[in-house]
């Protein structure tokens, strides 16, 4: 059981085993013994006679995802040395992390401008399914436990009276165990321009008093 650090499914020279995985041999009576991997990620049932197996891989450390099928059926002939139930794993990636109130308007992330909280963040995973979270207090989120693929991150209103200044969504390639920081949102403060339109019975130019709104 292997550390597959490019997530292809194949042992690379360099990439490690994995100690204290529980892998579950399934005998052809359906009966089941249970070992775990040593400091070398290596595991073998030995003393088998032939027949039907089945190989089963427990769970990975934490944050890691199979990258290989986690079961393998085995049809195992009298006095077969069978050595290649190989199980990886990938280490999964994260996307984050920041919306902030851009005071200067400039998409630019300042030192002295602060983030904003409760602030909705949805991502659309490569299969289409979203997941929604809000920012923290201090303007930041994350979304961890990524398979690498494709992703869209996409903010959601700002606070009252403010508006994007970057673009609303981002698009991100995510690779194996990448934690992707950059996905971050600008609103400035709007503001407004008025404010009166009126009949000036004395043509001076001045709004005096008495002089009505048109």
């Amino acid at each position: 059981v292997w550390n597959d650090t490019d997530g292809d499914g194949v042992q690379d020279v360099g990439e490690t085993g994995i100690s204290g995985v529980t892998v579950t041999l399934t005998y052809p009576d359906g009966t089941t013994a249970t070992t775990t991997t040593d400091a070398n990620g290596n595991y073998s049932f030995d003393n088998l006679p032939g027949g039907n197996y089945t190989v089963t891989v427990g769970s990975g450390p934490a944050g890691t995802n199979p990258s290989t099928p986690t079961t393998d059926n085995v049809v195992l002939t009298a006095g077969q040395t069978y050595t290649d139930a190989d199980f990886g794993f990938t280490n999964l990636g994260s996307i984050g992390d920041y919306v902030w109130l851009d005071a200067n308007n400039d998409g630019v992330q300042d030192a002295t401008e602060s983030g904003i909280s409760g602030i909705a963040v949805t991502l659309t995973y490569p299969d289409g399914t979203t997941a929604t979270t809000l920012t923290d207090a201090n303007g930041n989120y994350v979304f961890t436990g990524l398979a690498p693929g494709n992703y869209v991150v996409t903010v959601g209103s700002g606070p009252a009276g403010t508006a994007l200044t970057t673009s609303g969504t981002d698009n991100v390639t995510l690779g194996v165990g990448e934690d992707y920081v950059a996905a971050d949102f600008g609103f400035v403060p709007t503001g407004s321009i008025g404010d009166y339109v009126w009949n000036d019975t004395d043509g001076d130019g001045v709004q005096d008093v008495g002089e009505t709104g048109i």
